[in-house]
């Protein structure tokens, strides 16, 4: 385990980190990004998608960035495109203006499906819940959590 400080993808403070191989084992970007695309094309597809997924699952701050902006509009009645996503997005540290909207029309650009879009929501949350088991099973090892706080975390997993 890297002393190195990091937050960890489930957006806890800082701790001694895991290693990156560690954290980014089942991490698929490819899914990520596609996923992102399908929803900018077909906003449709967006509340069934909200049931299976939330922003955290997204191993990325950019991808969580983004999800959570196309939930937040999605949920005021606003159209979700790549233009109201940047204009969303402007001024957050995830997200740069130029290179952030040529990023977001990229991911519009990706074939997909809403079938697939379903398919991929679903290994992407298999995938998350692995690196949060994989985060506690190294902080219970590495005496950061107790029994009872493992217990807690387990019990968030299943839920």
């Amino acid at each position: 385990m890297s002393a190195q400080l990091a937050e960890l993808p489930t957006g806890r403070p800082a701790r001694p980190a895991l290693s990156h191989e560690a954290v980014t084992q089942g991490f698929d970007r490819v899914i990520e990004e596609a996923i992102l695309g399908s929803l900018i094309l077909v906003p449709k597809s967006i509340p069934t998608i909200l049931e299976v997924l939330s922003a955290d699952d997204f191993l990325l701050p950019s991808h969580q960035a983004i999800f959570a902006a196309i939930r937040d509009l999605q949920g005021e009645g606003e159209p979700v495109d790549p233009f109201t996503i940047s204009d969303r997005l402007q001024g957050s540290a995830e997200f740069d203006a130029k290179d952030g909207r040529d990023y977001l029309l990229l991911l519009a650009a990706l074939p997909t499906t809403a079938y697939d879009t379903l398919h991929q929501a679903h290994i992407l949350k298999r995938q998350a819940l692995e690196r949060r088991a994989r985060t506690l099973a190294s902080e219970f090892l590495g005496g950061d959590l107790g029994l009872a706080e493992l217990y807690e975390g387990c019990g968030r997993l299943l839920e």
